[in-house]
């Protein structure tokens, strides 16, 4: 429990029973929750209230944005954390979380267990990704540092002639010494320096009585009347003939040298701490072999350092490995491109049990020659938890097709049971009852019958689903012998399963309407059936040809059942139903598809 403790998890979901459980879960193993039906809700949320420490994120939130967009935004804007939540199994949803988020996938009815490892386990990730981030920040800046050292170390440069004279000087010796150019040109250098000696010893080495090349120390008088010591380096000036016409100098400030051999001293100092505590792995391989290591190292691999330098990198693998991590690393070296992101490995510990790491890699130069240093962290334990997530996914998936197949064949029960009473009773209204309701039972067998048999759970094809339900009542409707004809004309068109069911029985309770009531008496006619794609509607349109409803029929102010039914459904679909008379009876629903 401690885990969770003081953590606040955002829960999004549009079913509000579904919140409340894992609320309660959460909040009984020590976490603060709060709710949000829609995603555009959960951004007000993170926007206006107290940011929560990780988000559970339903996939699927109905009508508006759906879970993944609403992810992208709140990690673009927030960086929090987003573990997905839903009652889909399907790839395609899998796969558009996975390009979003990092922390995982846990279905809704997986049980506690699952729940709560899968949120400890997002929080853990998490932890550990934002100090990696902080660890690689304090790298960078304390190598920013180390670099600065020497792109910034002051050094002066001027040239004498003959005399002594300053013919050319650099800004860092103006600067060093508090003048501009024009007030130190053809001045004598022995003008800007303390020692006395100064004069004789130039001159010396101008006449070859004293050979220059050791460095030496002189004390200059800046303009405002301070001093500072400088190391001194010379170098003769000669013409093509070999004759000396002056010398060359570079100066450097002492006390900043110094004071830049400390600073160097404490980063070198830092970046040991750094690299000897950060909590991956950090290795330099060069030609195979291991030419440092740190002390997580040892911990990874069970041998100490000095085991560890001078062996081969392959010592750690396994022999099925060894050639992929040959070609890999010939190629980094090559700077050939690579996959994106980490490489996944397998390292075998000197005790022989084998670890899952993850590999990140660059190339680097180490003493002259090309190298690849590598951060290794140990995902052994991530990596059982995904294994067993991805079981748990293929468990559930089997357990829904054999839900499907059991639904189905309840359904196919409960039809031949409401036949069997429809057939004893005798009164005439109970028996149209009960066929009814045979009728639109059947409907909805009919949807999990082509789910069963094609295997597609989400997305249904209506002109299978529509051709089933018309065989269905035609067979019990239509006599042999019969002088009505059924067309039907659909547009090819996928549905989701959701909206297949309520689109079923509607065109169950039109198409009967039609077939009981359109053709009084054996009379001849045509029924009608089009499904129509209109870009963001289906078009549901059933018409006929025979004599129609009574004079004054209005759908609003219908007292039939089935027609009330229609009302309903259509209502519950957010769409439209119309009805018009003219050569022909008809019907349209207009249905959004979004």
């Amino acid at each position: 429990m401690s885990d969770l403790l003081q953590r606040t998890v955002l829960v999004v979901d549009d079913e509000a029973l579904v919140t409340q459980t894992i609320s309660g879960i959460l909040q009984k193993h020590g976490c603060s929750t709060c709710g949000a039906a829609s995603a555009e809700e959960a951004l007000t949320v993170v926007r206006q209230a107290r940011r929560p420490d990780l988000i559970l994120m339903d996939i699927d939130l109905g009508a508006g944005m759906d879970g993944v967009e609403a992810a992208e935004i709140i990690i673009r804007e927030f960086g929090i954390p987003i573990l997905f939540l839903s009652g889909h199994t399907e790839p395609e949803f899998v796969t558009r979380t996975e390009n979003v988020s990092s922390y995982g996938f846990v279905l809704k009815n997986a049980g506690e267990t699952v729940l709560i490892a899968s949120v400890k386990m997002a929080f853990r990730l998490y932890d550990a990704r934002k100090a990696a981030e902080d660890r690689e920040l304090a790298l960078r800046i304390s190598e920013a540092k180390y670099r600065s050292l020497f792109d910034e170390a002051p050094v002066g440069y001027h040239e004498l002639d003959n005399d002594g004279r300053i013919t050319n000087i650099n800004r860092t010796e103006l600067r060093m010494l508090g003048y501009d150019h024009n007030e130190m040109a053809g001045q004598p250098i022995w003008k800007f320096v303390v020692e006395r000696e100064s004069q004789a010893a130039t001159t010396a080495k101008l006449a070859g009585k004293l050979q220059p090349g050791q460095t030496y120390e002189r004390t200059f008088r800046r303009k405002d009347g301070s001093t500072f010591s400088a190391y001194i380096d010379d170098v003769l000036l000669k013409d093509g003939t070999g004759t000396t016409i002056g010398i060359r100098s570079t100066l450097q400030d002492v006390s900043r040298h110094k004071e830049a051999e400390r600073r160097l001293h404490e980063s070198e100092e830092r970046y040991r701490i750094l690299v000897e505590n950060a909590a991956e792995v950090i290795m330099v391989i060069q030609n195979s072999i291991v030419r440092f290591a740190n002390s997580q190292a040892e911990k990874l691999s069970g041998f100490s350092k000095r085991e560890l330098i001078g062996k081969s990198v392959l010592d750690f693998a396994l022999p099925e490995d060894h050639e992929r991590i040959r070609m890999i690393h010939q190629l980094r070296l090559q700077g050939a491109p690579l996959p994106p992101g980490a490489e996944i490995s397998r390292i075998v510990r000197k005790n022989g049990d084998t670890r899952w790491v993850e590999v990140k890699s660059t190339v680097i130069n180490w003493g002259g020659a090309p190298a690849t240093l590598h951060f290794y962290t140990d995902i052994t334990d991530r990596k059982q938890v995904e294994d067993a997530l991805a079981r748990a996914l293929e468990e559930k998936d089997a357990l829904l097709r054999e839900l499907q197949h059991r639904i189905k064949n309840s359904l196919t029960m409960i039809t031949s049971l409401i036949g069997l009473e429809s057939g004893r009773v005798s009164d005439a209204f109970a028996q149209t009852v009960l066929d009814h309701l045979r009728d639109r039972v059947n409907s909805l067998t009919r949807l999990y019958a082509l789910m069963d048999r094609t295997g597609e759970v989400q997305r249904i094809h209506v002109d299978d689903y529509f051709t089933n339900i018309v065989e269905s009542l035609s067979a019990t409707y239509i006599r042999e012998g019969s002088n009505v004809q059924i067309e039907q004309r659909y547009n090819p068109v996928e549905i989701d399963a959701k909206m297949a069911a309520p689109c079923g029985l509607i065109l169950n309770e039109l198409l009967t309407n039609a077939l009981k009531f359109a053709f009084p008496e054996d009379q001849q006619g045509h029924i009608w059936i089009e499904v129509a794609d209109r870009g963001k509607e289906l078009l549901i349109t059933v018409s006929d040809d025979g004599v129609g409803p009574p004079p004054g029929f209005t759908i609003e102010q219908s007292s039939g059942f089935g027609m009330r039914i229609i009302q309903l459904l259509v209502e519950q679909l957010r769409g439209r139903i119309s009805f018009t008379r003219d050569s022909r009876t008809i019907f349209t629903t207009s249905l959004p598809l979004s």
